[in-house]
């Protein structure tokens, strides 16, 4: 049997479930057809993850009979503009999207920012649902509900708040990061156990993360671990006025 955790994310605006599995992804239509009877849905991915997951999404949306849809951009920070969303919901709305339209962020933080922002603005506000595809993602990004874009000013100036319906990881995504990435993206798990928890804290550091030769089994823990970390953060400062901001340690 697949081994899966699900985390429980309670905010003032909006409670959901953060699922986190070991081969999933064919999952992800199953779970959204518990939320709501979507009958559209718009999958947005970057350049990089649609080639190696957009397809399989699809045909699972395809066989679960729902109108499944993929928009890709260029990834890249470089394409987390406001010229970006302009372009994707000028996209949603030429294929008359309506309010009974889902969409799906598939990808890293970049992407989940891009179509998080782009739920929140098509029709003053669809749902959308994170599939994180990296470590960053799956322990931060994908849960809390931030979703913005870079000015010249400087970055994530431009956004919103709006929460998930639900969040869906599947760390065998993981396998297909290259192995600096995800080393890079283990600095926020290393942050989370400086913040909240010693007892993982000692756990990485007795046995690091192999990027080589990932657990899958334990991956699955520790990204549950995290997400309930920044669970607890984001539940007691959904806006960050205050405690929320800890967690831009780093950063």
């Amino acid at each position: 049997m697949t081994h899966t955790r699900t985390v429980h994310v309670p905010t003032t605006s909006r409670a959901y479930d953060v699922h986190i599995g070991d081969g999933i992804l064919e999952q992800v239509p199953a779970i959204v057809g518990k939320l709501e009877p979507y009958v559209r849905v718009r999958t947005i991915s970057d350049s990089n993850v649609a080639p190696l997951y957009g397809q399989r999404l699809m045909d699972a949306f395809d066989a679960a009979t729902y109108a499944a849809s993929l928009a890709t951009f260029e990834a890249g920070e470089k394409s987390k503009r406001l010229s970006t969303i302009e372009c994707l919901l000028e996209g949603m709305a030429a294929e008359a999207f309506d309010r009974d339209a889902l969409v799906v962020a598939l990808g890293g933080g970049v992407t989940g920012d891009m179509a998080g922002l782009v739920a929140a603005m098509y029709l003053r506000g669809i749902d959308y649902v994170q599939v994180p595809t990296s470590l960053l993602a799956m322990v931060d990004s994908s849960v809390g509900g931030k979703c913005a874009v870079d000015l010249s000013a400087g970055k994530n100036l431009a956004g919103a708040f709006l929460q998930p319906r639900a969040v869906i990881a599947d760390v065998s995504c993981l396998d297909t990061i290259a192995p600096e990435l995800l080393r890079d993206s283990c600095g926020e798990v290393i942050k989370h156990a400086v913040l909240a928890d010693p007892d993982m804290l000692q756990d990485l550091l007795r046995s690091p993360i192999q990027a080589e030769h990932l657990d899958h089994e334990r991956m699955v823990d520790l990204v549950a671990r995290n997400v309930e970390i920044k669970r607890d953060v984001v539940a007691a400062d959904e806006r960050e006025h205050g405690a929320r901001q800890t967690l831009n340690l780093g950063h």
